[in-house]
């Protein structure tokens, strides 16, 4: 059974992997490290399950979610504001959620810094999952073991993209989604791991030397900045927009990204997070470049996940038009270079397209230069 067609139609969340009764089908990256189904015809016994749960469609299921409630949000602890990247949402709800005795799944690191999904039931592991990462996270088995969990009698808390949360409901099936609270992002799109990869490796080899942590948006630099951090072994650290640039750039997002059917209010998650974005427009409090998150609350599971943490965070109620982002209304539009950038990264690697597509011209870093000397002065 031919479960996509292109792939504009596969997100690459695993759950065809992951409810295949035969193990017929691999995950396998393409040029840019995406991965995708791969059907053993050999092991193939055409039960139509990896077809049946997929999501990635215009008509996808909204389960027991109904029409959002919009709030601001920001942890009033600065140390833990400080340490995330807007309000401090994903952090304030799941280490209140594994207090009371639940697993939380998110995005954290796998070797090399390579971006997976974790399980983590401590809160000395919750630390890693915090802050986005952008960059297309695998989900591994986590799916088979989010059903492990809900069977075992946890409460668990999966956090990810909407295509992932979509299509883990689907997977875990009505029974028992009982237990399961979801969030997802706001997405703008997930970028390339073999790209992300690749960019670690020149900086290594530049500097000459071992990064030891990294911070795709580092707040110390101000929440509107979007400058990546990189620590060092030898604790010195590199502050660059050069990923930031790239991610912007839409080149090197997964190709179903343009054509996301997730960018919209009919949410799939218990609780929707982003940055808020215009936080200014709407009220002069907080507006000192710490920090504001935005909340999309989508059902009763959302509700009960706000009311816990209501001791501990700013909390305002909006309206949907304060808050209006474009992934929120539509898909992040393709780079008509696209194509040469996927093909130009294959055929002459990541140091071509990083210098031709990335790498800041001398225009622009005179224009950093002069925005610095202001700065100074």
């Amino acid at each position: 059974m031919h479960i996509n067609r292109d792939k504009t139609n596969c997100c690459g969340c695993s759950a065809c992997y992951s409810i295949c009764p035969t193990k017929a089908i691999s995950m396998q990256p393409d040029a840019l490290g995406f991965k995708y189904p791969m059907i053993d015809v050999d092991k193939c016994i055409d039960c139509g399950l990896c077809k049946k749960v997929c999501q990635f469609k215009s008509d996808y299921d909204r389960y027991e979610v109904s029409d959002s409630v919009v709030y601001a949000l920001r942890n009033v602890d600065e140390s833990e504001l400080l340490k995330s990247q807007s309000g401090a949402a994903f952090w304030s709800i799941a280490k209140v959620f594994i207090q009371d005795g639940g697993i939380v799944y998110g995005v954290g690191y796998g070797d090399n810094y390579k971006i997976i999904h974790k399980r983590v039931k401590a809160l000395t592991e919750l630390e890693e999952l915090r802050g986005s990462k952008y960059v297309q996270s695998d989900v591994g088995e986590t799916f088979r073991e989010v059903v492990k969990d809900l069977d075992s009698g946890f409460k668990v808390l999966y956090s990810g993209t909407s295509c992932q949360i979509a299509n883990l409901k689907a997977y875990v099936g009505a029974i028992r989604r009982n237990n399961l609270y979801t969030i997802d992002i706001i997405c703008h799109g997930v970028p390339s791991p073999f790209v992300w990869k690749d960019f670690l490796s020149y900086i290594e080899t530049k500097s000459k030397k071992k990064i030891s942590s990294v911070n795709f948006r580092d707040k110390s630099k101000g929440w509107k900045n979007c400058v990546s951090s990189f620590v060092f072994s030898d604790k010195s650290v590199l502050y660059t927009k050069d990923y930031s640039k790239l991610f912007y750039s839409n080149l090197a997002l997964r190709e179903c990204c343009y054509v996301c059917p997730f960018t919209n209010f009919r949410r799939v998650s218990d609780i929707t997070i982003g940055d808020f974005w215009g936080w200014g427009k709407s009220s002069n409090l907080y507006n000192d470049d710490k920090g504001v998150s935005l909340i999309l609350v989508c059902s009763n599971k959302g509700v009960t996940l706000l009311d816990s943490v209501k001791s501990e965070v700013y909390l305002k109620k909006m309206t949907k038009q304060s808050c209006l982002q474009k992934n929120l209304q539509e898909p992040t539009k393709c780079n008509s270079l696209r194509k040469k950038f996927e093909y130009e990264y294959q055929k002459r690697g990541f140091v071509f397209v990083y210098k031709k597509y990335i790498k800041l011209n001398i225009f622009e870093k005179i224009i950093r230069k002069i925005k610095l000397l202001l700065k100074i002065k």
